[in-house]
């Protein structure tokens, strides 16, 4: 994903225990951020520890790319060689264009597949019903009537502690440009860099 669009969706998972997040990750203990050994140092945009022990990394796409499903086995093996432990693996995609991107890359010696997530084509009325506001916001990317969504968002927000409010407010729809100050800070686990943190601005204004 652009480091234009990182700092919004990573807060709203990062904060989130709600549909979406468990859809994609189940209980997350730790989001350890990698930093992967490679000359051109790619790294990834989620990469979460779940209950059971188990490691799954999310990729978010905002379009199409034609050498995405190569790059994710390049994260893999990346990923793989720092830890030494199997991942799953996903794309989430929230791109305007209908999705064009396999799931699968495939040699003649070799084939890597992912788990696909398309947003754009999911019914929001679970993320909606949802009591998680990352929930709520979600649904904004879904087929759901972007009308409801946002009533149903400046509601939560309103509602929202003080505590859970700064994260909330700067992705709602009706307070542009929906500029974040929050950073993201996870904790530094061995052999694992912390991923810098682009300057936060919008993403869900680009992404509707």
């Amino acid at each position: 994903m652009a480091q234009s669009f990182d700092v919004t969706f990573k807060l709203l998972f990062r904060n989130s225990r709600g549909v979406l997040s468990k859809l994609l990750f189940g209980d997350v203990f730790d989001w350890p951020n990698v930093e992967l050994p490679e000359v051109r140092n790619p790294r990834v945009d989620l990469l979460a520890r779940c209950a059971d022990g188990t490691l799954r990394h999310v990729e978010i796409q905002l379009r199409n790319e034609s050498n995405f499903d190569f790059r994710m086995l390049e994260y893999y093996l990346g990923i793989r060689r720092v830890t030494g432990e199997h991942l799953h693996q996903t794309l989430l995609y929230i791109g305007r264009q209908p999705l064009r991107i396999k799931g699968i890359f495939e040699s003649p010696s070799t084939r890597h597949e992912y788990s696909i997530l398309n947003l754009r084509e999911m019914d929001g009325t679970e993320l909606l019903s949802s009591e998680d506001w990352a929930d709520n916001e979600w649904a904004l990317l879904t087929k759901t009537d972007p009308e409801k969504v946002i009533r149903v968002v400046f509601d939560k927000i309103r509602g929202l502690s003080g505590a859970h409010r700064p994260v909330a407010a700067p992705t709602n729809p009706g307070t542009p440009p929906f500029r974040s100050r929050n950073r993201v800070r996870c904790a530094r686990v061995p052999g694992v860099l912390s991923r810098k943190q682009p300057p936060p601005h919008s993403s869900f204004s680009a992404a509707l």
